[in-house]
Order: structure tokens, then C-alpha cells, then sequence
């Protein structure tokens, strides 16, 4: 029979830190304290780890007979994704970001605990992140996962997502641009910070444009040969 016990405690935990997460902007709901966050942050920390639930699986010598079981308890978690501040979940964004810092300084947190709250909500929604993505790769390694099975198996490369920072909803705001709205926009996310004041994305002028045009290019995401678009940076 199908092991699937650590799968199943992962699937539960980042629920729980998901639907705590798309609610902080949310006034109809009670922010949770500090320690809350803390708490949810240590289960994940100790839930979910995609090593001890590919160790869980492959520890059944069968486990391949039933690889059609092992991504159904996670078939919503391969869909959502996270940057800092958003959220998408089941296809809807959640942008809690300003109304979270709003809530928080309504309820009278000094500019350092927001600070302190902030940071904490980032690691848990960077941690999820990491761990959905790190369990999709484990599970395609050990011949559970296929990529047509992965309900965002289009998910970009890892060049191309280093390249924005892993803010993957950024790349997905270029799709269908021309490939001159695509240029500018880059340009323009350059020159931005995110609400940590970390760089939005790589600047295609730190010897980056090739690269850039490089990996859009695989990606099917610009028209233009590599070298024209390179020289619009």
C-alpha cells in the first residue's frame, strides 16, 4: 500500500500556513501573534521537508506502483506560488502586503515590531515556496512525478528565475507583452526595490542583457532573435 503519511503531514502544515498567510490582509480575520507565526513557522521547519517524505516513499520497495496516489493530497499546493507580500492560491491573488503593514501599525506595533512581524511572515511564505518546489523536483527524481503531471509544470527555469529574484508572478506579467512592452518593463523593474529594499531583479546592465534575452528566448517568451532583443536592454 501506498506510504504517503509524511506527504499527507506535509500537505495539512502548509495548508495551515497558506490560509494564514492569503488572511493577513484580510480585517475580517484576527491577525495572529507573533509566536503564532513562529509556531506555524517551526511545524513547516518540522513537516516539511521533502527529503523525510522522499525517504517516506521510497521506503515501500513498490512505491512505483502507486505513484498515480502520491501527487493527489498536493494536486492544489503545485498550483499555488509566492513572492514577497503575494500570494497565489487556487488562481487568486492574494496582495496582503500594504494592508498587513496598515493592520499592523492600526493596532499600534512600533515600526521595529512591524519590521520583526514582516520578516517572519517572509520566511514562512519563502519557506512553503522552497518546499513545494524542492517536493516537485524530488518526486519527478524518483520517478513518481512527471512534468505533464504537475498541475504548473510550466513552471520557468531556474536561470530564468534567478534572473527575477524567483519572483515568478513577475514573469508571468510578460506573457503575451510585445516584445518591446517586454524591454521597457524590464527596464523599469530594474530600478525597483521590493518591500524589503532588496533589488525586484537582476539589472540587465550588470552585463545581464545577453543573459536575459538568452533565457526569455528558451522560454518562448520573446519573438526577437537573442542578439536584436539583447541590444533593447
Amino acid at each position: 500500500m501506498a506510504n504517503i503519511k509524511e506527504l499527507l503531514q506535509f500537505r495539512d502544515k502548509a495548508n495551515d500556513a497558506i490560509n494564514i498567510i492569503i488572511r493577513l490582509g484580510n480585517k475580517h480575520y484576527q491577525l495572529p501573534s507573533v509566536s503564532d507565526l513562529e509556531s506555524i513557522l517551526a511545524d513547516l521547519e518540522k513537516y516539511c521537508q521533502p527529503a523525510d517524505i522522499i525517504a517516506d516513499i521510497v521506503s515501500d520497495n513498490d512505491y512505483l506502483q502507486y505513484k498515480n496516489l502520491y501527487d493527489i493530497p498536493l494536486g492544489t499546493l503545485f498550483k499555488c506560488e509566492f513572492g514577497v507580500g503575494i500570494a497565489l492560491v487556487d488562481g487568486k491573488e492574494y496582495d496582503f502586503w500594504d494592508c498587513l503593514n496598515e493592520r499592523l501599525e492600526e493596532q499600534g506595533y512600533s515600526y521595529d515590531e512591524v519590521i520583526g512581524y514582516t520578516e517572519v511572515v517572509n520566511r514562512i511564505t519563502m519557506f512553503v515556496d522552497c518546499c513545494i518546489r524542492g517536493l516537485k523536483e524530488d518526486l519527478k527524481s524518483i520517478g513518481v512525478l512527471e512534468e505533464s503531471n504537475v498541475p504548473n509544470g510550466n513552471k520557468y527555469s531556474p536561470e530564468l528565475l534567478s534572473l527575477f529574484n524567483n519572483n515568478s508572478y513577475l514573469i508571468d506579467e510578460l506573457i503575451g507583452k510585445s516584445d518591446d512592452e517586454i524591454a521597457k518593463q524590464i527596464g523599469k523593474w530594474a530600478n525597483e526595490k521590493d518591500k524589503f529594499g532588496k533589488p525586484l531583479i537582476k539589472n540587465p546592465k550588470n552585463n545581464l542583457r545577453s543573459k536575459f534575452a538568452k533565457e526569455l528566448k528558451k522560454e518562448g517568451i520573446i519573438k526577437l532573435s537573442e542578439r536584436t532583443f539583447r541590444d533593447k536592454l
